[in-house]
């Protein structure tokens, strides 16, 4: 991505000498609301400050028959969007075991319960019996 230009401020003497006074007032305005974009776009836009979306890091066992059988234990966590979450996308897999392990292809099934709870019911990918820890980022 192109780095932002440098930030400029627009002056009352850019526009001409014949600008009224008056036109400052504007300016202020439209030169503090550059510089909160300007900050915003220049690497400074975080899911919890900008974007209404929850994070959460599940900690769970696989069981021994996870692939064979899918067996998985349910996973229910409180929604803090304040409404229905629309997509659950799995983020970050850590097995303490294998902390070099890429995990490909992974997908989560899940449900919004309605109640203020969402449930996950099985994240693919995983091994049998073994330890993780998985970020999931819902909106």
């Amino acid at each position: 991505m192109a780095l932002l230009p440098t930030i400029k401020k627009i002056q009352r003497s850019d526009l001409g000498n014949d600008v009224p006074l008056w036109i400052e007032g504007i300016l202020s305005y439209v030169n503090q609301f550059t510089e909160e974009i300007y900050s915003a776009l220049n690497r400074n836009i975080t899911i919890p400050e900008n974007v209404k979306g929850q994070i959460k890091v599940l900690e769970f066992r696989t069981t021994g028959q996870y692939i064979q059988q899918q067996e998985f234990a349910e996973q229910t966590f409180l929604n803090t969007l304040g409404k229905r979450m629309q997509v659950l996308f799995v983020g970050n897999i850590v097995n303490d075991a294998k902390p070099n392990y890429i995990y490909e292809n992974s997908t989560v099934s899940w449900n919004d319960n309605g109640n203020g709870t969402v449930t996950v019911r099985y994240i693919s990918g995983l091994e049998d019996d073994e330890n993780y820890r998985i970020t999931l980022l819902g909106f």
